[in-house]
């Protein structure tokens, strides 16, 4: 019985191990091969130590096969070991075999013919009850493990018999001739003039910080160390990246990838867009100025004109409750006519399988990141197609679909809408009792329509439109959300301390293929999601969840209070109140591929804390990711990211983030974290936090003023750009400290990176080294890092890489300035003298 134990154990084992490196991607597309573009295998490998070699030896080992491949086409399987190319071993040492196998295909061209040797570990497994063989005997290559014999069911069916298996591990070795392509995606003909992509952006001057540094860059260059050649070859890097294409890919983040000076720039102009919709007169937040945000940064363009005209006439003031009824029964219309716009394009069996698949592509994102490494081979078909019809979506509908509804909550509607009501509530003899409505309803309509009277209602069915008066209410529905029938909701509720509680997906003032609106006038609420797309989040649609007043509490768990995935918009607004945002993951301020999000608030001392659910790939016990908190993230190799915002302003507020939280981008997304106002806050990251990007994405952080305090328990932080990516960090004011647990922070890049860290005033603590630039082992070349602490008052560095009134130029190349004044008063003498203070020490590779 024990040797019986063992051998299912050691099954077990070996089915858990390959679940690690499996993947599949059975979509095929052809790809077209680009004149003189590099080769293209596609294939995510990782280094297999030799047998014999110890760990000093290793070949490439298949991880993963990327869609639509030509190592999809030869039929290559992870788990397989490539051993050969052309008859040329690939033994290497085992920290640089990915890299020389990636360099050997890359320096060839597209159209070249290869041949692999491959060898692919392979198990013979056979049954044997009662040391009887039952004839069950088959070989299984690793990614069909999954499909040995179930033991279970076996002993079910022959009870008291010992059951056994005889399992032999062996390895087939086979050559497979392959042509190179072009990646995916690769331009056929030049990237547009980046002026073309944001003309505005293009045609501003650098900010302060961002003109001190092109100074720099230049005046180095001047005095030998050749800075502008380094960045130029930087920029070029950034221009060959850019030149994959998917229909994903945001201008804006485009251009300031191949800009990234712009960076601050660009963060500084959507905080002022932000804070300009804060409507001094309402004291409330004008939806369609928040809107026109998102259509700017989506790429989409003003609804056309007659879309005003479609928008159905605003009762008079003292209508009736019918007249409300029938002008809120013709909104939700005009909404659903929009919606039905956005997806026009889709057939009956695009729609189907997007109400099929999406939900649960959105879940198998959250937890396992590469979407292509999913194990089950017919399900990873069934989102990749997903995504595939993502694109022919009308964004743009979408957002005129949500503006519509917009309409329903202007100021000057809801007092009106008020007013009436109490009116009429008054003049009633008796409520009505409907179904799916316990409590007092003061109309009702057979197309969805209720109002709700003052009393302490509670609604359990979902309807199209919900209007309560007053109460302290309880919403355990969809409360304003739009899905697949019935593609538009509102909810607003006028007054009372209410609770909106939901076990199901999208609630809350929330979309899937669909648009909805909650809008809360006042008092203490709470709102608890325990499934995924609540509180003002959107999956392939729009929404919008809008709290005025009150010290408000917000729970959540996955893709929760401001989360955007698959051509959506989302947001929570909330103003005015000391409020609590707690989250799992992808929360307050996420967006995927295509989409635009974010968690507004306005006024108060606030809490958020996204801390994560599933665990990271770092391994590091009791961390997890969380990827929240103003944070974009693309299907890595398959769809850029989106744009994400997480945006306070007034207010101590507390940030605590798992990783990848707090102002970053990840695969083409930008994401940032802007905190405005003079109070002091307090920013405790894990792994990537507060300004960070990583695989050619965007992450910027910008508090405005007051005492901050930063840390992070792993490192890159305050500024951290990894793989081809662009951080930019600033803080304006205040006596802040620094103080993450990892070398890797206070503007630091790696692999072809690009960080800006910039304090522009106060007496500053710094823990570590600042300006970190390198290693650059990916792709070779340089990082180039820039610290900057202005003002002129006294800091502190824990480290004796940096001192106060100092400047350097570090060899990896970071440019570190402590500067005695603000950093636009800087002239060239003083930062030559800086840069440069001994002329003799200059070397080509200082």
């Amino acid at each position: 019985m024990e040797h019986f134990i063992r051998l299912i154990r050691a099954i077990s084992l070996l089915v858990i191990v390959t679940q690690l490196i499996t993947g599949c991607s059975p979509i095929k597309t052809e790809v077209p091969v680009t004149p003189e573009s590099n080769g293209y295998l596609g294939v995510i490998t990782a280094p297999a130590p030799v047998s014999g070699a110890g760990s000093e030896k290793a070949v490439v080992r298949v991880v993963a096969i990327l869609p639509g491949s030509v190592a999809e086409s030869a039929g290559l399987q992870p788990g397989d070991l490539i051993t050969e190319l052309d008859g040329v071993s690939l033994k290497a040492p085992a920290k640089e075999t990915t890299r020389l196998f990636t360099d050997k295909i890359k320096a060839l061209k597209a159209g070249t013919r290869l041949i692999l040797t491959v060898r692919r570990p392979s198990v013979n497994v056979e049954t044997y009850l009662d040391s009887q063989s039952t004839g069950q005997q088959r070989k299984y290559s690793l990614t069909e493990l999954q499909k040995v014999p179930d033991w279970k069911q076996t002993l079910l069916k022959s009870p008291e018999q010992q059951l056994h298996f005889n399992v032999h591990t062996f390895g087939e070795v086979y050559k497979t001739e392959v042509v190179l392509t072009s990646k995916p995606g690769s331009y056929l003909k030049p990237l547009p003039d980046n002026s073309t992509l944001n003309p505005e952006l293009s045609e501003e001057p650098f900010s302060a910080a961002g003109a001190l540094l092109s100074r720099a860059i230049s005046l180095a260059e001047s005095e030998g160390l050749g800075l502008q050649k380094r960045y130029s070859e930087l920029l070029n890097r950034y221009e060959k990246d850019e030149g994959i294409e998917d229909p994903f890919r945001l201008n804006t983040v485009r251009y300031l990838h191949r800009e990234p000076l712009k960076l601050s720039n660009a963060t500084r102009n959507l905080g002022g867009a932000l804070r300009a919709i804060d409507s001094a007169r309402y004291k409330a937040p004008d939806l369609h100025d928040l809107i026109a945000v998102a259509r700017q940064n989506m790429d989409q363009p003003e609804f056309s004109a007659e879309f005003q005209t479609l928008i159905p006439e605003m009762p008079e003031k003292g209508a009736s409750i019918e007249e409300h009824g029938r002008y809120l029964s013709a909104i939700i219309a005009q909404s659903e006519a929009m919606v039905g716009k956005a997806l026009s394009s889709l057939n009956a069996a695009e729609r189907e399988h997007l109400i099929a698949f999406l939900p649960g592509m959105a879940e198998e994102f959250a937890v396992n990141f590469y979407l292509f490494t999913d194990l089950d081979q017919e399900r990873w078909a069934a989102h990749a197609k997903a995504i595939q019809i993502l694109p022919k979506v009308d964004r743009s509908a979408f957002l005129a679909a949500i503006e519509v509804l917009c309409y329903a909550v202007r100021p000057d509607y809801l007092a009106q809408l008020e007013s009436d009501l109490k009116f009429a509530e008054q003049q009633l003899e008796s409520t009505q009792k409907i179904e799916g409505v316990r409590g007092s309803v003061l109309w009702y309509s057979d197309k969805g329509i209720v109002i709700g009277g003052s009393a302490d209602n509670v609604y359990v069915a979902d309807f199209p439109v919900v209007i309560d008066l007053g109460g302290n209410d309880l919403y355990r529905n969809a409360a304003g959300s739009g899905m697949p029938g019935q593609h538009s909701g509102l909810l607003i509720d006028l007054a009372g301390d209410d609770r909106y509680q939901s076990n199901a997906i999208v609630s809350q003032g929330s979309g899937f293929m669909g648009v909805g609106l909650l809008f809360d006038k006042e008092g203490n609420d709470r709102y608890t999601g325990n499934k995924s797309f609540v509180q003002g989040s959107a999956l392939l649609g729009a929404g919008l969840l809008v709290d005025l007043q009150g010290d408000d509490v917000y729970r959540g768990k996955r893709y929760t209070q401001g989360s955007a995935l698959g051509q959506s918009f989302a947001a929570l607004l909330d103003w005015h109140g000391d409020d609590r945002f707690s989250a799992g993951s992808m929360a307050q301020g996420f967006a995927g591929p295509g989409s635009f999000a974010g968690l507004i608030s306005q006024g108060g001392d606030d809490e958020y804390a996204a801390l994560g659910l599933d665990n990271s790939s770092y391994s590091s016990v009791g961390i997890y990711k969380a990827l929240s908190q103003g944070t974009s993230v693309g299907f890595r190799y398959l769809a850029s990211g989106g744009i994400a915002v997480l945006f306070d302003e007034g207010g101590s507020d507390l940030y605590e983030g798992g990783n990848f939280s707090q102002g970053g981008g990840y695969y083409f997304g930008w994401g940032m974290l802007i905190d405005l106002g003079e109070s002091s806050d307090r920013y405790e990251g894990s792994r990537y936090a507060q300004g960070f990007s990583a695989h050619s994405a965007l992450g910027s952080f910008w508090d405005e003023g007051g005492d901050d305090h930063y840390q992070s328990s792993m490192g890159a932080a305050n500024g951290a750009a990894w793989d081809l990516s662009v951080a930019a960090f600033t803080d304006d004011a205040g006596d802040d400290s620094y103080l993450p647990k990892g070398g890797f922070s206070t503007g630091a890049s790696a692999h072809n990176g690009f960080s800006v860290f910039l304090d522009k005033q106060g007496s500053d603590l710094y823990r570590t080294g600042p300006g970190q630039a390198g290693p650059n082992d990916y792709h070779g070349g340089l990082s180039l890092s820039f610290f900057i602490d202005s003002g002129g008052e006294e800091d502190t560095y824990l480290t004796t890489e940096m001192n106060d009134n100092m400047g350097k130029i570090t060899g990896a190349t970071g440019v570190l300035l402590d500067l005695p004044t603000p950093v636009n008063a800087v002239d060239d003498g003083a930062l030559k003298a800086m840069l440069f203070p001994d002329q003799s020490d200059l070397t080509e590779d200082r």
